[in-house]
């Protein structure tokens, strides 16, 4: 784990005087970034994350955050600010509060209460935020940033725009250091930035900025005549990284009263079609499309159309979610409600990426919306059908029934279980519903048997039914009963994410992530290995919306780095101590990148030999992988103890199957009598 900025108390004691980190920030943004710490950045351009490229941000140096975000007239005026994380939720409130502690601190430290005209104590209503749960203003109502687009997008960062005069932006290292200590808090680890790279834009054309459209009541935005009160041009800062778009823009902002700079006034919070920090509306563009620039506040709407009116009756509930739950059993309810918002206004299909999706999987969903009469195409673009709208409605306003729903899809086990994995017909038991979790077994009694007491009601029935009444009962009648307890068994899904199982692999496997969490009373865990980085997208959790938030991040690149994989996998699960753990290995090829020597296939070999030796515990293991591989994967398993399913394909039912019996015998051999 990285090490985080010293605390907000003792920032001055270990990096010196204010005016000195004042400074060395002042002088190192003009070329082009500046590093604050190890997991972030900050710059006054926009910044792009890339897919499938962790540790790398990209600067675009002539797409200045201020006019991209909030229509400045002049550059450099805005602060762009991403503190990286760990996948996961942290809570933009907590964050908010953590920043008006902050900007106290830095007042203290400053031994002023005004710095460049602006009273130290209203720092907080120029500093803008997002995370994966909202944001907003800092000093505002933050019930902001709640799209499901934008939430999606800020899964592994917290977004700061902070508007403040150039004397003032020491206060962002304050800033970074709050919103690291809210990270640690919630429990995720700092991400560190490998790299930064100063990138030019594509050629003058603008970037796709959909996912960052919604409401806001952020001052961010320039006063009529390019200056705050005064003759100061607040340094007013750009929503989110990642991407960028043209907008023309209107609105006030003063040093004086916030209660005459409301954006979209009258509004409410995510309204479609409206731009606060973090959004800009009506772009579609996107690299290699045209962009439509669109007006702040109440302009040309990024989702066009109003909320369509709500489906009047029970069957049209039911019919709507029989035509979206096929989609949303792959894409999770968040990655589909973000597509089907991104639809609602129209997009050609090269515009409607999102995180941890790819090409193929785009074009798909688009085909089955096309089928299920949800989406009317039109020449390139793709737009919802009313029907389609109506089942935006339901996803956004109903999503507690539309969860349940999915859970119901999810749990549904193959009716006739593949005769052929592992060479062998698996029998999946399901002993995770009713009695079976803890069960009485009842016999008649024995003198000297084991057991845990006299089954009075077996008893008394017994002696009923020989004799009749008066109640009679002789050694004949006894019943004696023991309990069978299993051990919860902790599964952690080791799965392949290289470049050969995209499309339908991975998808099978995340089905498989899903159907276990919903159907069992067992943690689940998810760890991917692909190019040469191992990822823990999902820890041991029963929460159904982080293993659906960590799911949506796995998109298939790159080589195999196998030994790499097992190594982390197993390290993992010690530090988790998880219970019972099974760890199981979803491939569709052989190691192909080194890891401790010049042959990666003896390296996997070498590892797994470490697995039966106990070296990390008593770690059950199970591969399951394809025919063309069965002998390496057969040495593998037999250095690690485990066992070996061999598959024609890697499929869902095949996969949910073998697992399920993976359990059972596990609990079997570990339940206590």
């Amino acid at each position: 784990m990285i090490q985080s900025l010293p605390g907000l108390e003792r920032l001055t004691e270990r990096l010196g005087r204010q005016a000195d980190i004042t400074a060395r920030l002042l002088e190192a943004v003009p070329g082009g970034a500046a590093g604050i710490g190890e997991a972030a950045v900050a710059s006054t351009r926009v910044h792009l994350l890339l897919a499938g490229r962790p540790g790398l941000v990209q600067v675009v140096v002539d797409s200045d955050a201020g006019q991209v975000f909030y229509g400045r007239s002049r550059p450099g005026e805005v602060l762009h600010i991403d503190i990286f994380h760990a996948e996961g939720e942290v809570d933009h409130r907590a964050v908010a509060r953590n920043l008006v502690r902050a900007a106290r601190i830095f007042a203290r430290d400053a031994g002023t209460h005004r710095m460049a005209g602006l009273p130290l104590e209203r720092v907080p209503d120029y500093v803008d935020l997002q995370t994966g749960t909202g944001g907003g203003r800092a000093s505002g109502t933050l019930v902001y940033g709640r799209r499901a687009s934008l939430r999606l997008a800020h899964r592994n960062h917290v977004h700061l725009a902070i508007g403040l005069p150039r004397p003032v932006w020491g206060f962002a290292v304050y800033a970074v250091a709050a919103v690291e200590e809210v990270v640690l808090a919630s429990g995720l680890e700092l991400r560190r930035v490998e790299r930064v790279e100063v990138v030019r834009g594509q050629g003058g054309r603008p970037l796709d900025l959909s996912d960052y459209a919604t409401a806001s009541d952020s001052l961010l935005r320039e006063a009529p005549g390019g200056a705050g009160a005064g003759g100061l041009a607040p340094a007013h800062e750009a929503a989110d990284s990642r991407s960028g778009t043209t907008v023309h823009g209107r609105a006030s902002s003063r040093w004086g009263g916030a209660e005459d700079a409301l954006a979209g006034e009258g509004s409410s919070p995510d309204t479609p079609g409206e731009v606060g920090a973090g959004g800009a509306a009506g772009a579609r563009g996107g690299p290699g499309g045209a962009s439509a620039p669109g007006a702040v506040g109440d302009g040309p709407a990024a989702w066009s159309g109003s909320i369509p009116s709500p489906p009047v009756s029970e069957a049209d509930r039911h019919r709507l979610l029989r035509l979206g739950l096929g989609l949303l059993r792959e894409t999770g309810l968040d990655t589909g409600l973000a597509l089907l918002e991104r639809l609602a206004g129209g997009a050609a299909a090269r515009d409607l990426q999102l995180a941890g999706t790819g090409h193929e999987d785009i074009r798909r969903w688009l085909a089955e919306l096309r089928a299920a009469g949800l989406l009317h195409r039109d020449g390139e673009r793709y737009r919802l059908s009313e029907t389609g709208q109506q089942l935006l409605w339901l996803l956004r306003r109903e999503p507690a029934e539309v969860r349940l729903a999915l859970r119901k899809v999810l749990r549904h086990r193959p009716v006739h279980p593949d005769r052929h994995p592992g060479r062998g017909g698996p029998v999946v038991y399901d002993d995770e519903v009713g009695p079976d979790v803890n069960r009485r077994v009842v016999q008649p009694w024995q003198a000297g048997g084991r057991g845990d007491g006299i089954a009075v009601t077996e008893t008394v029935v017994a002696a009923l039914a020989r004799h009749g009444l008066p109640l009679q009962v002789t050694p004949g009648e006894l019943r004696q009963y023991r309990r069978v307890r299993r051990q919860p068994v902790d599964v952690c899904l080791l799965l392949d994410a290289s470049a050969s199982m995209a499309g339908s692999r991975i998808r099978a496997a995340k089905d498989l992530a899903r159907q276990l969490l919903v159907s069992t009373r067992d943690r689940v865990a998810v760890v991917t290995f692909q190019e040469r980085s191992v990822q823990v997208q999902v820890p041991l959790t029963r929460n159904t919306r982080r293993v659906e938030r960590g799911l949506s991040q796995i998109q298939p690149y790159g080589l195999t780095p196998l030994a790499q994989g097992l190594d982390v996998a197993v390290a993992f699960l010690r530090e988790s101590r998880a219970r019972n753990p099974l760890l199981v290995l979803i491939t569709d090829g052989i190691p192909t990148v080194p890891y401790r020597s010049a042959n990666p296939l003896e390296d996997a070999v070498q590892v797994a030999r470490q697995l039966a030796a106990g070296r990390h515990g008593q770690v059950g293991f199970t591969c399951i992988g394809l025919q063309p591989n069965e002998r390496y994967l057969r040495e593998l398993v037999g250095a690690a103890g485990g066992r070996l399913y061999v598959v024609d394909e890697l499929e869902r039912d095949t996969l949910v199957a073998i697992v399920h019996r993976e359990r059972w015998q596990r609990k079997e051999r570990t339940r206590t009598l």
